[in-house]
């Protein structure tokens, strides 16, 4: 796949507004990297375990802004979770590589997560 980041962003949003788990790690190198406030990850079969434990808990997904730059992209999330969680609200920046997300990092607060258990 060798796509433009805007193309490859446009794409994954798509796929994470519908919780399309295939849809999202279409678009993603198989060497990618995750950094996140609790863990780091390596290698997408790690990442796709990890995010698709996290969209069982995930009603909704609203993203509020976007942008890309260059190899870059940068996504404000609305996470919209069942209870304990509620809105979990993410900033998320993507680094790509030969049209692929080959990293991914999260910026958020972690404790509505952690009650969640």
């Amino acid at each position: 796949m060798n796509t433009t980041p805007a193309a490859t962003t446009a794409a994954y949003l798509e796929a994470w507004k519908k919780l399309d788990m295939d849809g999202v790690f279409r678009h993603v190198h198989p060497d990618v990297t995750y950094v996140g406030a609790l863990q780091k990850l390596e290698g997408k079969a790690a990442i796709r375990d990890y995010f698709d434990a996290f969209a069982r808990m995930v009603d909704t997904v609203v993203v509020r802004a976007h942008a890309v730059e260059g190899d870059h992209a940068l996504i404000a999330f609305d996470f919209h979770c069942r209870p304990p969680v509620g809105i979990g609200r993410v900033a998320e920046m993507l680094t790509f590589n030969a049209g692929l997300i080959a990293s991914i990092e999260h910026f958020f607060d972690p404790r509505p997560f952690l009650q969640n258990g």
